[in-house]
């Protein structure tokens, strides 16, 4: 059975943004974990990058997660709290944080705008 993955990476402006952040990030962290086909949601910070790990019954799961009022909140501030990268793919084994952290880091290393 395949699962799809997806990491984020939020380097936040500096620590006047953290209140909000919060406020927005357990908000759409709670509707993850709620949502239809999540299988995991979890959330931490990695040399001052704010990263959130969820998994995927579908890939059309986390699609109509992304698309639902939490989330999208948090993505239209996301130009006032920070910048951020997301990766995604779909795999045949649940990987660990540290998995997938490896595979977010060295993709976002190849980006044209890492963070």
């Amino acid at each position: 059975m395949s699962v799809y993955v997806s990491v984020t990476g939020l380097r936040l402006r500096g620590f006047w943004v953290y209140p909000r952040f919060l406020d927005l990030a357990t908000r759409a962290m709670a509707a993850a974990r709620s949502h239809q086909g999540c299988i995991y949601a979890g959330a931490r910070s990695v040399r001052r990058i704010q990263h959130t790990l969820s998994i995927w019954e579908r890939k059309s799961d986390m699609v109509d997660f992304l698309r639902g009022e939490p989330h999208a909140n948090a993505m239209r501030a996301e130009d006032q709290l920070g910048h951020g990268t997301t990766l995604g793919w779909e795999c045949e084994t649940r990987p660990n944080w540290d998995t997938a952290l490896a595979r977010w880091t060295e993709a976002n290393l190849r980006a044209e705008h890492p963070i």
